[in-house]
């Protein structure tokens, strides 16, 4: 991000009573990955993670991820892999709605998954296009481009471009 001087990861496991705690401070450089080790195999864990930087001697946070939930392998439960879009792409008249429909995609057709965050919807530009973030309801607000994303709980997400004329 820009801007950022590090990034903090945060995780626990979905286990009842498990409180979030601070995994791994990643600072500057070129560094922008980390590998969580002794996870518990079929467990959910929640992470999410935020860009920083030093103000007045203090680091602060700037912007955080959305968490995601994943689940380890060799257990019963999957993650889900794919969310897939009805549509690519939608135009929409100013000032006009248009709903926008999203399916999950499971890795595993034989698995189930644990539901910890339903399917959502956010926009890249509201200015030009807002989303109810549980529904997929997209309000057109002024002519131009951008982009809708509907992400599951896993991270993954389908992009449809949206056009307000």
């Amino acid at each position: 991000m820009k801007g950022a001087e590090g990034y903090v990861l945060y995780g626990a496991s979905c286990a009842k009573g498990d409180t979030v705690r601070r995994i791994k401070k990643i600072t500057g450089g070129s560094t922008t990955t980390f590998t969580v080790k002794k996870l518990k195999k079929g467990t959910f864990y929640k992470y999410s993670l935020a860009a920083y930087k030093t103000v007045n001697g203090i680091e602060t946070i700037i912007a955080s991820s959305k968490p995601i939930y994943v689940v380890t392998k060799g257990g019963s439960l999957t993650n889900v892999s794919k969310v897939s879009a009805s549509r690519k792409s939608i135009s929409v008249l100013e000032g006009k709605t248009r709903k926008i429909t999203a399916t999950s995609v499971l890795q595993s057709e034989t698995k189930k998954t644990k539901v910890y965050r339903k399917l959502r919807f956010s926009s890249s530009n509201t200015k030009i296009a807002s989303v109810n973030a549980r529904t997929g309801k997209v309000t057109a607000k002024k002519a131009g481009t951008c982009y809708i994303y509907a992400y599951a709980q896993s991270g993954v997400y389908a992009r449809i471009k949206v056009t307000v004329r």
